[in-house]
């Protein structure tokens, strides 16, 4: 399993518990692509903390890191979020509407 430590899994009983919350031998539940479930036990817990970056965009909300290229500013290249100064020019693809895991939703 992975995902953000404030995601849930199901566990025995008919409850859940945040990622956060596991720990080797612990129960938790696992269904296959069928649909079938059954318990497991963790085997072993790691959490990785990542470094963030804030990105702050007015009526944006997401940002796609292109810049233009050094030397030709026709060209755009993809840079990393991390080299990002102020100033910085990026492009923007603005959406139509609000998002929810991805997918465009009517408010």
């Amino acid at each position: 399993m992975q995902g953000p430590v404030h995601a849930l899994v199901a566990v025995p009983g008919g409850k859940t518990s945040y990622l956060s919350e596991l720990k080797a031998g612990k129960e938790v539940i696992v269904v296959d692509q069928t649909g079938k479930m059954r318990t497991a036990i963790v085997g072993r817990v790691k959490i990785e903390t990542r470094p963030l970056i804030l990105v702050e965009a007015k009526t944006a909300e997401t940002v796609a890191v292109v810049c233009p290229h050094e030397g030709n500013r026709m060209r755009k290249t993809a840079i990393p979020v991390t080299s990002l100064k102020a100033g910085d020019e990026v492009l923007v693809n603005l959406h139509g509407g609000p998002r929810h895991t991805g997918i465009e939703i009517d408010e």
